[in-house]
This record gives C-alpha cells, structure tokens and sequence, in this order.
C-alpha cells in the first residue's frame, strides 16, 4: 500500500485512495462503480513507489463531457475548481501540479483553438490565484 489518498474537496477530508474516487461525479460525491479506472490513484502510486514523493493527494474534481470554457473564470464548473483549492489551502496543502484531461468534448463541438486557449489560460489564472 502506498501513500496515496484521496482528498474530498466537498467534505475537506483525506481518504486511502482507492476506486471510485470521491470526487469525480457531476453529484460531488463519488463515481459510479462501473466507472473505475481513474488514473490518478496510479499516477500517485507510482511517484511513491519511485521515491518522487513521500505521499501524494489527489484532489479530483472532473466532470465528464465538459469544455475548458466551464472551468474557465464566468463557467458554471468554475466554482468547483475555487472549492477545491479553498478547502486544500485551509488544509494548508498547496497543489504541486495539476492534471488536466479536457479537449474531447472542445474538438467534438469544434471549439477553436483561439477559444481554448483563452480559455485555458483563463484557467490558469484561476488556479494561480488561489
């Protein structure tokens, strides 16, 4: 077992990381059990196991078949991302990187790139900000 867990943003508490992750559901509370597979937990493993790091937390906070656009400062996710970061920084936890897969639903709607990269760096800015 690694140390790896699993940070609930809605609740401020960190869990033994394990599938489903909390988190990940459009509801905030956990995924659906036939959606098990998010690679966070064995990306967090990994850099354990290798000595990257001593522990690691992931804080997920995806929402499936959504646009940058919605994570961006004026989107309606927006506030999801500003909930994490608040209750990880009153955890006194400071994100030291982020993953982000987001694009599929962008490309299938035919967002441009112009627009995604506004967006994205719209994103950022929320991010840094916190």
């Amino acid at each position: 077992m690694f140390n790896t867990y699993n940070f609930n943003a809605f609740n401020g508490r960190a869990y033994q990381c394990q599938d489903p992750l909390l988190g990940c559901a459009g509801d905030g509370t956990v995924a659906p059990t036939d959606q098990k597979g998010n690679q966070s937990g064995r990306i967090g493993d990994t850099l354990v196991q290798n000595g990257v790091h001593d522990d690691v937390i992931v804080a997920p906070i995806a929402v499936g078949g959504t646009k940058i656009s919605q994570w961006a400062a004026g989107g309606n996710l927006v506030r999801r991302l500003e909930v994490s970061l608040l209750r990880l920084k009153e955890q006194g936890l400071e994100p030291t990187a982020i993953l982000l897969e987001i694009g599929q639903q962008d490309s299938a709607e035919g967002t441009s790139q112009a627009a995604w990269e506004a967006s994205f760096a719209s994103f950022l800015s929320v991010i840094r900000g916190y």
